[in-house]
């Protein structure tokens, strides 16, 4: 059986994707590793975060440099 024959399993496999990705995510802001967080955004990314933080980064450099910035503060 596909990938395409087999909603469920695909299904599963983006969760596992998802949830490797904000691992990634996590691991790198919490050790402040700037170039894997660039790593886990392409230039097309955007992240938004609502209050009290109000970011909104576009693009993966951008993204790095502004997290940067308010993580360093």
């Amino acid at each position: 059986m596909t990938l395409e024959e087999d909603p469920g399993l695909r299904d599963w496999l983006d969760r596992v994707a998802v949830e490797g990705l904000m691992h990634r995510y996590s691991d790198a802001v919490t050790r402040a590793e700037w170039g894997q967080l660039e790593a886990v955004f392409t230039p097309e990314s955007v992240l938004e975060v609502a209050s009290p933080f109000n970011f909104r980064g576009e693009g993966a450099q951008a993204i790095r440099l502004q997290l940067t910035e308010m993580t360093t503060q």
